[in-house]
């Protein structure tokens, strides 16, 4: 039975009207029943069968939106109408009351002042007075709002992720952590040829035998999910039963868990990468086939260039003997012929040595020995070696090499080579007139090294690197020297070989400056480098 308390009455009549209403007011309002409801914030309110409204409590008038129950009683006539968000609903509840007496807990949706949804659990009886002929409802109502519109965000928002994920062009799958397919969006299930998800879980049973078709392919997957909690760009070959065929995918999957870290179940995303993994196994195969091409190739060069040796020293010494008449008087004319052939051949020998180099390289089989080298020494024979070209031209060579210069670990041979290379090249490119110059640059702890800088007419920025392509023979600023246009790619290879590099810096107009470098683990930290002097080796042209 329900009580009242602070009630607001709609149309309390006289004993003697016409139409026979009863004193309702001093009924409801009448001994200890009186606010028996309103202080536990129970919202209530009696209505007639026709809609009308009776009676309404505070929290009834407040859940409403109105400030007082007297403000509810002047606004709403027709509590059918004017509160329910369907006077229909209000019509069925009230034949289903009215038939059994009593309507249990119904979730209904309610106007408030505002115009705005107020949705309630809806609990009523019927009352065996009457009002105005009509029965009597009275309502119950338990505002439940709150709860309805997080739902409803809720629902919304899976609607609209379900919605995202089936108009995804990439295939996204749920299954459980023993291999059981949970869900599938429009392209996963393409790509595996299934009309929809419910043949899917028909003829997949476990994903364990019917996904992978490598044995212990799937033994891996779950043991990066259960070491990292994911998989990124998992490339496997899976089965495709439908269609009777086996594909690559590139698999991204997560494990989803709840509170206590139990895992739920798997969700990733699908991939085909077929037809990439095709061209990746095409281009595999021409590499495999231009590596033995190319093989073959460094294979031939060195057989050729070592056969060639032979007769070349030969054409050298031959040549030499004629050119300098240790055999007899020859005429000029002749002795010119022999030194034009002595000078081709030693030409030619070079181009043969250095692509023999090339060709080592090429096939792996360029090795530098490991030992120390006195690089003070090495740089200063170089120089000597290089002071007649630089006479001819009129170049000053001069050093900065500090007295104290720290061993290195590498090959003398191969070191010697480099720096005859490079200074070569710098004689060969200054202006005469003009001087090359030698750093030597080495900081605690710090890499080595060496600078030959020239004041040539420069090399373009974009021709940095061609010139260390083999018989580029550019030379700076686009002139050609002589030369097999091998040097400097020999040279590259050699410093990187020794873990090292050679790299060009120029300038148009000013010159070039080449860099050597060694890492530095091959510098000997015997020398006090901090102390160490630095001494000018002049070479005057």
């Amino acid at each position: 039975m329900f009580f009242w308390g602070n009630l607001s009455l709609r149309g309390d009549r006289d004993p003697d009207a016409p139409n026979g209403a009863r004193p309702l007011a001093r009924k409801l309002l009448t001994g200890s029943v009186d606010n028996a409801l309103t202080p536990l914030g129970l919202a209530a309110c009696e209505v007639a069968a026709d809609g009308t409204l009776v009676c309404v409590n505070e929290p009834a008038a407040a859940l409403l939106g109105y400030v007082s129950p007297d403000a509810v009683s002047c606004a709403i006539q027709n509590f059918a109408h004017q509160v329910y968000a369907d006077p229909n609903t209000f019509a069925a509840q009230c034949e289903a009351i009215l038939e059994t007496g009593s309507l249990a807990a119904t979730l209904t949706e309610l106007r408030g002042a505002d115009g705005g949804p107020i949705w309630v659990i809806l609990s009523a009886t019927a009352s065996s007075d009457r009002w105005d002929g009509e029965a009597r409802l009275m309502l119950s109502l338990n505002d439940v709002t709150p709860l309805i519109v997080q739902q409803r965000a809720l629902q919304n928002s899976e609607s609209s992720y379900r919605s995202t994920v089936e108009n995804a062009a990439i295939g996204i799958y749920r299954s459980s952590a023993d291999g059981r397919p949970l869900m599938a969006n429009r392209a996963f299930l393409d790509l595996l040829g299934y009309l929809d998800e419910a043949e899917w879980f028909a003829e997949t049973k476990d994903l364990n035998i019917q996904w992978y078709a490598d044995p212990g392919r799937r033994a891996e997957f779950q043991a990066l999910m259960n070491e990292h909690g994911s998989v990124t760009n998992f490339e496997s070959r899976v089965q495709r039963p439908k269609l009777g065929d086996v594909f690559w995918i590139s698999e991204t999957a997560r494990a989803v868990t709840d509170h206590r870290g139990d895992v739920l179940f798997y969700e990733g995303t699908v991939e085909d990468i077929t037809e990439r993994k095709e061209v990746e196994a095409r281009l595999n195969k021409a590499l495999v086939a231009a590596q033995s091409a190319s093989d073959a190739k460094s294979e031939f060069l060195a057989h050729m260039s070592h056969e060639l040796r032979t007769p070349l020293n030969a054409i050298i010494g031959f040549s030499e003997v004629m050119s300098n008449r240790m055999l007899g008087d020859l005429s000029e004319r002749y002795v010119d012929y022999a030194s034009n052939i002595y000078d081709s051949a030693e030409l030619l020998k070079q181009l043969v040595s250095d692509v023999l180099e090339i060709a080592k390289a090429d096939a792996d089989r360029l090795v530098v020995e490991q030992s120390p080298v006195d690089l003070r020494a090495l740089i200063s024979s170089s120089v000597r070696l290089l002071t007649g070209a630089a006479n001819e031209r009129d170049v000053t060579i001069k050093t900065h090499v500090p007295l104290r210069l720290p061993e290195v670990i590498g090959d003398q041979r191969r070191l010697r080579q480099v720096i005859l290379n490079v200074l070569s090249n710098a004689v060969k490119f200054t202006e005469p007139g003009t001087r090359v110059e030698v750093f030597v640059q080495v900081r605690s702890n710090g890499p080595l090294t060496v600078l030959v800088r020239d004041s040539g007419p420069g090399i373009p920025l974009a021709e940095l690197e061609r010139v260390f392509q083999p018989f580029v023979q550019l030379g700076e600023a686009g002139l050609a020297k002589d030369g097999t246009g091998l040097g400097l790619p020999v040279s590259r290879r050699l410093m990187r070989l020794h873990e090292g590099d050679l790299v060009l810096e120029s300038t148009l107009d000013v010159g070039t400056t080449a860099v050597i470098s060694l890492p530095p683990h091959r510098v000997v930290r015997a020398a006090r480098i901090a102390q160490n002097p630095v001494a000018d080796i002049p070479i005057h042209g």
